[in-house]
């Protein structure tokens, strides 16, 4: 099955979270899924190519695998959330197609998966922990503005 992200990537993401989450393995577990079905969700609407086996992947992933997941279910507000980060990347999409788009808006908007991280760091160690290490969170969002006005002008 290939990857969807570089296995630095993978390795990059697997060690933030454990280190936000104190090694919590169910924690751990979901921000990995929600990563890849990010990646697959940005791969679909852009065009990219993406593998059946990515896609049957992620779709397990959001039926069956998230919904089940301990820390999932240790948030009750966890899938209004997960909608809310919908309703922005879909907005940010929308927007992106304007004849002239706000993309400092639609950056900020497609940012909105690094909330559940912190979310989560929030839930399982407390508001202090949070707070220490929610900048690290933020700054584990790869894209940067410039990267994003480049597809743009590519």
């Amino acid at each position: 099955m290939a990857d969807l992200i570089t296995k630095d990537q993978r390795e990059s993401f697997y060690n933030a979270f454990h280190g936000f989450y104190k090694g919590n393995e169910s924690a751990i577990s979901l921000s990995m899924m929600l990563v890849d079905v990010s990646q697959v969700w940005d791969d679909i609407i852009d065009g990219d190519p993406v593998t059946s086996d990515n896609v049957n992947r992620v779709f397990r992933y959001l039926i069956y695998d998230i919904p089940l997941n301990p820390v999932y279910r240790l948030i009750p507000s966890m899938p209004d959330h997960l909608l809310n980060i919908y309703l922005k990347w879909r907005d940010a999409t929308a927007m992106e197609a304007e004849e002239k788009p706000d993309l400092e808006k639609t950056y900020m908007l497609r940012a909105g998966l690094y909330d559940i991280f912190s979310l989560i760091a929030y839930h399982l160690c407390g508001d202090d922990w949070a707070k220490q290490i929610g900048p690290e969170v933020r700054k584990l969002y790869g894209e940067t503005l410039d990267d994003l006005k480049g597809e743009f002008n590519a």
